[in-house]
């Protein structure tokens, strides 16, 4: 029986993907590195910040790292404001109406996620939230959503994880939950190790509603 959905943030609850993409691009510019495909950004996706500057430049110095990373966030915080994917807040509603506990797992910092949670006012949705700030091992590592799992006081088999990344999908089905994947920045070949893809959030609505939530 499913107790617990545990939610990717970005370009899974937000609309943030091409934002992030355009002030890593931006970050790297001011820094001296090459920029970076669109697709092979995406494929970084659910890497730690550190992790994705240091997949990008190839650098292990710590301090280069930090400073990409800084700029990164500093262009972020100052161009955009983050945008909730359509549906997402009647998913939520819809989860919460039925006393499901709700997971937030995701690889950006805990004072972005906190502000743009806080921003669209959904930030009560959440029983738990782990942030790359909180663990030492990032996905595609298991630990994340592992450590949400204990946090919600549930078993992999009574949770659904929905990720849009090959890594984060990795990381759930290394947790031995049940993985959703959804299209919102990889085509569906790419997200085959998903239990079930989605190309929307409406398509997921109305999955929960049809197998979870009937009277």
């Amino acid at each position: 029986m499913i107790k617990t959905i545990i939610f990717d943030f970005d370009g899974v609850v937000a609309d943030t993907m091409n934002d992030n993409f355009t002030s890593w691009q931006w970050a790297l510019q001011q820094h001296g590195y090459n920029s970076i495909l669109r697709s092979d950004y995406f494929l970084l996706e659910g890497k730690d910040r550190f992790e994705i500057a240091r997949a990008i430049t190839g650098s292990n110095n710590y301090q280069t790292l930090s400073k990409i990373v800084e700029s990164k966030e500093f262009y972020y915080s100052g161009n955009f404001e983050c945008k909730l994917f359509p549906q997402m807040m009647d998913i939520l509603l819809c989860l919460k109406s039925k006393n499901l506990k709700i997971g937030l797992v995701t690889g950006a910092s805990r004072t972005r996620i906190t502000k743009a949670l806080v921003g669209n006012k959904i930030n009560d949705f959440f029983d738990c939230i782990v942030t790359a700030d909180d663990t030492n091992e990032h996905k595609p590592s298991p630990v994340p959503y592992l450590t949400a799992i204990s946090m919600l006081n549930t078993i992999p088999n009574e949770t659904i994880i929905i990720e849009n990344a090959i890594l984060g999908i990795e990381s759930a089905i290394s947790s031995g939950a049940i993985c959703f994947g959804i299209t919102t920045t990889m085509p569906a070949h790419q997200l085959e190790k998903a239990n079930l893809i989605f190309n929307n959030h409406l398509e997921i609505l109305i999955y929960f509603q049809n197998q979870f939530f009937q009277e």
